[in-house]
């Protein structure tokens, strides 16, 4: 039977479907309550030998070193996702470090300074304006004829 099932030394899924014939094997003669009878074994062994219950025990091995890869990979897909999950978000917190925003006093100077800065340039501007226009009585006169 081993001949039929396992194709080479490399044949995991012949080899695991030996194991599955061996099992099978094992719970029916079990199932018997008594030991079985020469007839009986080479009986059993005939009808596994067939074509079908071959097929049977490669499907079968086939579905559950399938399910055996599915559990081990999806288990390492998992881990690989929560790393790459991790890591994407590291990524992040270190590109929004240089444009996260300073504390509330860092605020408040750029407004003091920026202030500042508006108020000079309006004062400059009016004075320019009173210059231009020959002095501040004569821009009071124009604005209050008006």
């Amino acid at each position: 039977m081993f001949a039929l099932l396992v194709k080479g030394e490399d044949d995991i899924l012949g080899q695991v479907a030996y194991a599955l014939y061996k099992e099978q094997k094992r719970q029916y003669f079990e199932s018997l309550g008594r030991v079985a009878s020469e007839e009986e074994v080479k009986n059993f062994i005939l009808a596994s030998s067939t074509e079908q219950s071959l097929s049977f025990y490669r499907e079968r091995a086939y579905k559950n070193v399938g399910t055996l890869f599915d559990d081990l990979f999806s288990s390492e897909l998992d881990d690989m996702e929560v790393q790459c999950n991790n890591r994407h978000i590291e990524l992040i917190k270190e590109a929004i470090k240089p444009i996260k925003p300073k504390g509330f006093w860092y605020q408040v100077g750029i407004g003091v300074v920026t202030t500042t800065i508006i108020s000079v340039l309006c004062g400059l501007a009016f004075l320019g304006l009173i210059f231009s226009k020959g002095g501040l009585e004569q821009v009071l006169t124009e604005v209050l004829s008006r």
